[in-house]
């Protein structure tokens, strides 16, 4: 009895852990993203600058021809700490046709300095506008 009880629970867990039950989960990047603990007072994503950024196409036969946007990162806040870059696809209008995300790495950065952070967008993704926006939207302490 005690055995089904517990296979009946990690069962739920795989499930509930899973996309509509496709077997697949629901966030892959999620999954392999470093372990974090709240963000500390006075670090915020709002607290990050976008100083520049670039859109390429890979080519190397890696990434399925797949956008990379490269955005250089600095971190205005008072504390070293990290943040998540969210790539916005946009169409012709400017209306959200979906996003990509990606961390500043997986290390703090101190106050003042600017780091790198590419975003991988896909390129059935980077299809469906012309146009993209860039911007912090959450901070983490490693």
């Amino acid at each position: 009895m005690k055995l089904k009880l517990i296979a009946g629970l990690a069962l739920a867990l795989v499930l509930a852990a899973c996309d509509s039950g496709s077997g697949r989960a629901s966030s892959p990047a999620a999954s392999l993203a470093p372990v974090s603990a709240p963000a500390p007072k006075g670090c915020s994503a709002a607290g990050f600058e976008i100083v520049s950024h670039n859109a390429r196409r890979d080519d190397s036969g890696f990434l399925d021809d797949d956008m990379i946007v490269s955005a250089s990162v600095k971190n205005n806040n008072p504390v070293a700490c990290a943040a998540k870059i969210e790539v916005e696809v946009r169409d012709s209008a400017g209306k959200v046709m979906g996003t990509a995300s990606g961390w500043t790495g997986s290390e703090n950065f101190a106050p003042g300095d600017t780091r790198n952070a590419d975003v991988i967008v896909p390129k059935a993704l980077a299809a469906l506008g012309p146009a993209y926006g860039v911007r912090a939207v959450e901070s983490v302490i490693w």
